[in-house]
């Protein structure tokens, strides 16, 4: 787990292919982060892409396939259902951002993967 958390809700969810255009950037909360990582997950499709991919062809962020953080641990993922439970942590409801993130969550049918991207 790193220090910072992007959530990576799943828009194409197919049996070997998945992907996520959107990128919710969490403000950081060690409290809430620490919660968050000890819930049940499963690692990502193989072929799970978005635009936080790196490798050695090129240095920054770019959309690519993203199965690992850049720490080199496998990327996982929970139901944004899951995720719902923390709506009225303090962690999020001191935050304006969190606030909107949860919001987005809670919008979402309960079953949507997200994945978590620690960094």
């Amino acid at each position: 787990m790193g220090i910072d958390l992007n959530m990576l809700p799943f828009d194409c969810d197919q049996d070997n292919f998945a992907y996520s255009h959107t990128i919710l950037n969490c403000e950081r909360r060690r409290d809430l982060f620490g919660e968050i990582s000890k819930l049940p997950s499963s690692s990502v499709p193989a072929k799970f892409t978005s635009y936080l991919s790196r490798d050695k062809k090129f240095e920054e962020s770019h959309y690519g396939e993203t199965t690992t953080t850049p720490y080199g641990e496998q990327l996982t993922f929970i139901e944004a259902g899951s995720l719902i439970k923390f709506k009225n942590h303090v962690d999020v409801n001191d935050n304006s951002k969190n606030r909107a993130i949860w919001a987005y969550l809670a919008a979402l049918p309960a079953n949507t993967k997200v994945a978590l991207y620690w960094h």
